[in-house]
Order: structure tokens, then C-alpha cells, then sequence
């Protein structure tokens, strides 16, 4: 079959805005998909930097909350002096366990083993100080 030239040269191919007429892409095409995928990117990885944000500061919210209410049930002990012997509290967020030892005379180096409901456990070390008068 022959095409006339002058048919040849209307039949043109239609107009795209992401290659030229060669065929190759434009280069704006390539610089907007790589900000979309780095926009992605940065936006999935702030996500989950803000999510263990979150999981740390419920970690350690929940950790204070059951130090300060195991070390008030400690303080509110009528013993004479409660650190001689070690204890546990069971709250509702976890677990507090106690064990003191004589530094000196009224210095007293408790141990604290707590343990939130998430499994979690964090051990630390704390100076309490007795009056002469409640020994």
C-alpha cells in the first residue's frame, strides 16, 4: 500500500507532556517523580520515628507511675524502718520489688527491680536517708 507524502506528514503523533517527539523523557518528568518517592519516603520514616516516640515516652510514663507509687506505698510502711527488708508491690501498670543494704549509719542504697505490664524491666539504684529518730 502507498501513502502519498503529503498524507505522511499529516499523520502526526499526538502530543505528550512526558517524552518529546524523540521519545525520551522529559527531564522536569524524572525531577517530580523523584520528589514523590523522596516525599514518600521521608514521610513513611518520620511515621515511624514519631511512632517509637510515642512507644518510648508510654514506656517510661508507665515506669514513673509505678516507681512513684511502689516508692509511696514504701514510705507509707509503719514499720519502724521499712528498708531493713525487702519488698513488692503489685500495681495496676506493673510490678516494684525492693532491697536495701546499710551504707552507713542512716544511709540506706535501695536496689528497685520494676517490671511494666509490657514485660519490660529496668533496674536502678536510689540513696534514702533515715532520721535518727525512726530507727
Amino acid at each position: 500500500m502507498f501513502i502519498p507524502e503529503t498524507e505522511v506528514n499529516i499523520i502526526k503523533k499526538s502530543p505528550s507532556l512526558l517524552l518529546n517527539e524523540r521519545g525520551i523523557i522529559f527531564p522536569w518528568v524524572i525531577i517530580l517523580v523523584n520528589v514523590i518517592i523522596f516525599i514518600s519516603i521521608m514521610t513513611s520514616k518520620h511515621f515511624e520515628t514519631q511512632i517509637r516516640s510515642t512507644q518510648a515516652f508510654i514506656y517510661t510514663a508507665k515506669l514513673q507511675n509505678v516507681f512513684y507509687y511502689a516508692e509511696a506505698e514504701l514510705m507509707s510502711i509503719k514499720e519502724d524502718n521499712p528498708y531493713t527488708s525487702g519488698a513488692s508491690f503489685t500495681l495496676p501498670h506493673g510490678e516494684a520489688k525492693f532491697s536495701c543494704e546499710l551504707l552507713e549509719e542512716y544511709d540506706y542504697k535501695c536496689r528497685w527491680h520494676i517490671t511494666i505490664d509490657s514485660g519490660q524491666t529496668k533496674i536502678f539504684y536510689r540513696k534514702y536517708s533515715v532520721k535518727a529518730d525512726a530507727v
